[in-house]
């Protein structure tokens, strides 16, 4: 009994199964069912509402044999009346700039079904400028920047408008063809072409300036700067420099390189540049120069100057006193001499030490010695030494004198002169004492100048000397004088030590020279030279004083 129940269900079920898998009818309707919903979800109406640059809204409807109805209201109630041009609502009459406006458009679409979107506008402020002043390249259109999206712009006078469709910018003419031109242009500008226009706004435009450009020189310390680079820099990148037009004076070996669009560098060759020279760049002007990436170049040719540094003071002074036109002398610390084949020693001194000639120096000149800094003594010896060897006396050595001074020292061209000064001291009775080779070999009566032209107090450099001269000027009473002189060395514009008759010296007559009698001039001239120093001290001051020098290392 048992088992023949169960052979039985599982008869049952199997004849149940095989009945549903041959009956197709309830899936179909369920496929129907869904391609119809699909197929309604497609045709349905449905509108879309987006920002337009130049529309009030730009409108989408999808769905079969839609129909858009579309409505507006001000802030006030007011209807605003709309039309639909391509895809996008426009107002039928202007509307005011930051007006509100309420948008509703309703999609009808088959069978009646609809969809409805509202849509809540705020119209366009009035555009403005980035920028009321602008900077053109040469031969590009002056380009204005709108920091809001723009419509329309019209030009004044002639109210052409230029349509921009939302972009925030125009190009305008004018194309400026040189720098420095300029002028105005007067615009008006609207959001929108339903909008108003803006109220008139005036652009100052100019084109790019002239390119201007710098000469130097950058070295790292204890550098040559004789073989240091050159460095042009203009004011703005370069397409092209033109370097083959470019002309270096004086004309050393060596050769142009591009760092940048705006340096460009000369690297000298061999011993470079002689220190204290002036350097000149000529530049060719105008379009067949160097020319900007934004079209501008030189106004005119133009020359640059820079000039080398001079050599260090240490180096002048080292290599002035090893030709004696010092009262010092001066030992490396080497056995090894110092390279003179490039200017290598001019801006790195050897290591060495001064010292005095003489065994007795006079406490005013000791006082006036520094060996690194440059002093009236420096001056001194470097008015002596451009004498010399014919130069013109400078207050600041040139590259003549360098140039003089290595070849010196090359040629071993040692100074036999003995060293030479004058000290004057004001304390009556009124002296001179004339010290030469590191003994004072001559004391005198002296006279200086009366209180309403004074001697110059210090310590100068003779700088003109000639045996005879008629002194002619005027009197402090402002009678003209024109008196016989002897033996004159000038040291400070018309002060000089000279030769001059009186009845008396020893106390003030003169008008600003340091007089002494004839026969006594005729014997101090002889000892002096152009670059012998007179000190002039004021009343109070000591006598002449002959020390031991200190260490004029230090």
């Amino acid at each position: 009994m048992g088992n023949h129940s169960v052979r039985r269900t599982k008869a049952a079920k199997l004849a149940s199964s095989s009945s549903r898998s041959h009956n197709p009818y309830g899936y179909l309707a369920v496929l129907v069912a869904v391609l119809l919903g699909v197929g309604l979800w497609f045709v349905r109406p449905q509108v879309t509402l987006s920002r337009s640059n130049t529309a009030l809204l730009n409108v989408q409807a999808t769905g079969l044999d839609s129909h858009l109805i579309a409505t507006a209201l001000s802030a006030s109630g007011v209807e605003v009346p709309l039309s639909l041009r391509n895809g996008a609502l426009w107002p039928a009459h202007q509307l005011t700039p930051n007006t509100v406006v309420t948008v509703s458009v309703r999609d009808i679409g088959l069978l009646g079904w609809s969809d409805t979107l509202q849509r809540r506008v705020i119209t366009p402020a009035d555009p403005s400028l980035v920028k009321n002043s602008v900077q053109v390249p040469l031969g590009r259109s002056l380009v204005l920047k709108f920091r809001e999206s723009v419509s329309q712009v019209a030009l004044w006078p002639t109210k052409t408008v230029v349509q921009v469709n939302g972009a925030r910018h125009v190009a305008l003419g004018p194309k400026p063809t040189k720098p420095n031109q300029g002028g105005t242009v007067t615009i008006q500008l609207r959001a929108r072409s339903w909008e108003p226009w803006g109220q008139a706004q005036t652009i100052s435009w100019t084109s790019v300036p002239w390119i201007t450009a710098h000469l130097g020189q950058t070295s790292a310390p204890n550098e040559n700067y004789a073989t240091a680079a050159l460095t042009v820099t203009f004011s703005t990148p370069l397409s092209h420099a033109s370097l083959s037009l470019w002309r270096l004076s004086p004309n050393v070996p060596g050769h142009w390189h591009e760092v940048s669009n705006k340096q460009y560098q000369f690297v000298p060759s061999g011993i470079g540049f002689t220190p204290a020279t002036n350097v000149t760049l000529m530049l060719p002007g105008g379009s067949a120069g160097p020319v900007a990436q934004n079209g501008s170049y030189l106004a005119t040719t133009t020359t640059l100057t820079y000039q080398i540094p001079a050599g260090l003071t240490e180096t002048m002074q080292e290599w002035l006193a090893e030709l004696g036109y010092l009262p010092l002398t001066f030992t490396p610390s080497t056995s090894t001499p110092a390279s003179l084949s490039n200017w290598d020693t001019a801006y790195n001194p050897v290591s060495g030490t001064f010292a005095w000639k003489y065994a007795r120096v006079p406490v005013s000149l000791e006082d006036l010695w520094s060996p690194t800094y440059w002093s009236v003594i420096t001056q001194g010896a470097v008015y002596s030494f451009e004498h010399q060897h014919g130069l013109t006396l400078t207050p600041t050595p040139g590259a003549p004198f360098w140039n003089a001074l290595r070849q010196a020292v090359q040629d071993h061209d040692v100074d036999k002169t003995p060293y030479a000064y004058v000290y004057v001291s004001e304390t009556l009775p009124e002296r001179l004492w004339l010290y030469v080779g590191g003994k004072v070999i001559l004391t005198t009566l002296a006279n200086t100048g009366i209180p309403q032209t004074p001697t110059s107090i210090g310590t100068f450099p003779v700088q003109i000397r000639t045996t005879f001269q008629i002194m002619r000027g005027k009197n402090p009473d402002g009678t003209p004088y024109a008196d016989p002189v002897h033996w004159i060395n000038y040291f400070h514009g018309s002060d000089a030590v000279h030769g001059f008759l009186r009845a008396q010296y020893g106390f003030p007559q003169s008008l600003g020279c340091v007089e002494v009698s004839i026969p006594v001039a005729a014997k101090i001239y002889p000892h002096l030279y152009i670059g012998a120093l007179v000190t002039v001290q004021s009343t109070g001051s000591p006598p002449i004083q002959l020390v031991p020098p200190a260490n004029p290392n230090e």
